[in-house]
């Protein structure tokens, strides 16, 4: 479930919180569409890195368990 969609500048991010099991990516990217083209079933982007999202390893402090929104400022910083 989609709970958080914020766009900045060509770049959308998505948020999708941890609420069951098999989430891969609890932060995302959503490619957009470059001079008009059009994109077909775009895939998710983990977002800053698959390494970020990874939680099987255990806890750590680069680790993004469940992120449900996120707000970014006019000046590019990311609230999560």
């Amino acid at each position: 479930v989609i709970t958080g969609l914020k766009a900045y500048k060509n770049t959308i991010y998505v948020t999708v919180p941890r609420w069951k099991r098999g989430v891969p990516s609890t932060i995302s990217t959503l490619p957009t569409a470059v001079s008009g083209e059009r994109l077909d079933n775009p895939k998710l982007r983990p977002w800053p890195s698959c390494e970020w999202q990874n939680i099987v390893s255990g806890p750590e402090m680069h680790t993004l368990y469940y992120v449900q929104s996120m707000e970014i400022t006019l000046n590019g910083w990311m609230w999560i």
